[in-house]
């Protein structure tokens, strides 16, 4: 149970940063995800280089809001933004993904009513969600080894790439899907 409380607590805090308003709500919230990276004991280092890590797509976001808005909109965006990549990172850091899937199963039990398996769904959204850390080392491992091959920068290299990682993922899904079926999950 305390894993759906964890689950939903850290949705809530997701979705509920994009409707404050206030710089001074946000600084709050700002202390809230480094006091809980001191108790909890996260690497600074490393919150910092997956802040740095998604800093493109917040600075796009940036962007285009000062593009359609203005200054204000666009920098309250980012800091929302930033505040909710950074609770991500700490999110992702304590909670097993076993753990996670467990309650996000409990969270979706209501969908049982209309018969949708919520472990299905669960199971689903964990091999998703663990999948994303495959996928960018399948990815370094195919881009290093284009660079070995002394392969220039170009669209055709691109569309190499692309097709490479496509088969590594696709080869990893059907390996996933048969040791499932092996294990008898339906």
């Amino acid at each position: 149970m305390i894993w759906a409380i964890l689950v939903l607590l850290f949705s809530a805090y997701s979705v509920g940063v994009f409707f404050v308003h206030s710089w001074w709500v946000l600084l709050g919230l700002a202390g809230l995800n480094i006091l809980l990276m001191v108790v909890l004991l996260i690497n600074p280092v490393r919150a910092v280089r997956s802040l740095i890590l998604f800093s493109p797509l917040i600075f796009l976001s940036a962007l285009f809001n000062y593009l359609w808005a203005d200054l204000d909109t666009a920098a309250i965006f980012a800091a929302r933004l930033t505040l909710v990549t950074n609770m991500t990172f700490i999110f992702a850091s304590r909670v097993p993904m076993l753990k996670f899937a467990v309650g996000l199963q409990i969270c979706l039990s209501p969908l049982g009513l209309v018969k949708i398996n919520t472990r299905n769904v669960a199971l689903t959204i964990a091999i998703a969600v663990s999948f994303i850390p495959i996928l960018r080392d399948e990815a370094r491992t195919i881009r290093h080894a284009m660079r070995a091959k002394a392969r220039r920068r170009g669209m055709g290299n691109l569309t190499l790439f692309f097709k490479i990682i496509m088969y590594k993922v696709l080869y990893r899904a059907g390996s996933l899907a048969m040791t499932l079926d092996a294990k008898g999950h339906r």
